[in-house]
């Protein structure tokens, strides 16, 4: 599918989605870079890998096909809806390869807290009872509670999944999308060092920077 095609489909789906709820759309230059890289990304197109994410002060990350997605920045900056609402319909109709779960991590955090480790195992392995790879996204990451009990037994969901998915995505090309609102600094102090450093071989880094755009949706 080109370019250009994919996005009028993706930009009518966001219509789709924000009539539903009787809104209409705001967009600044961010959400504009945001959707653009996201519909290159959920058509394989190599232009995504022309652009890149920036670690520490001079070293640039070029973006990977191969990798997941990871948002990044304040509240209201359309990242879940964006991947709950739009390209989830989009990949699941238009590039079946890339189709994803969504789930949020306090689902998975009541889940394990009533299931268990069948809860824990479900959302690290890498296919789906279909045979299918159980491509995955992860809303709000970082803001369940990081130790969950079950029957005396401490689980740290977060942290053990997203290193299970990475082993994963070494082996089978598994790819993990999320969103958070906190910073990288943030995410190392919650998960340690260990995940933070897989975080970077796992994820596409885009940082959705702006003001909250629900205050100026009407």
């Amino acid at each position: 599918m080109k370019y250009d095609q994919a996005r009028i489909l993706v930009y009518n789906q966001l219509l789709m989605q924000l009539d539903k709820q009787g809104r209409i759309p705001v967009f600044d230059t961010s959400m504009k870079n945001l959707y653009r890289l996201l519909t290159l990304y959920f058509t394989d197109n190599t232009d995504f890998e022309n652009s890149g994410f920036t670690v520490g002060k001079n070293k640039t990350v070029p973006y990977s096909l191969k990798r997941g997605i990871l948002l990044m920045g304040n509240t209201g900056r359309s990242k879940s809806f964006s991947f709950e609402r739009v390209f989830n319909a989009f990949a699941a109709k238009y590039n079946q390869h890339k189709k994803f779960k969504n789930i949020n991590t306090n689902d998975i955090s009541l889940e394990i807290s009533t299931q268990g480790a069948s809860a824990l195992n479900r959302y690290s392995g890498s296919f789906l009872s279909t045979g299918e790879k159980s491509h995955l996204y992860i809303d709000e990451l970082g803001m369940e509670e990081t130790v969950i009990n079950y029957y005396g037994n401490k689980f740290r969901p977060m942290e053990t999944i997203l290193h299970e998915r990475h082993k994963r995505f070494i082996r089978n090309g598994v790819l993990t999308h999320s969103s958070t609102n906190l910073t990288m600094i943030e995410l190392k102090e919650k998960y340690g060092y260990r995940t933070y450093s897989r975080i970077f071989e796992m994820f596409n880094l885009i940082d959705c920077k702006g003001e909250d755009l629900r205050i100026n949706i009407k």
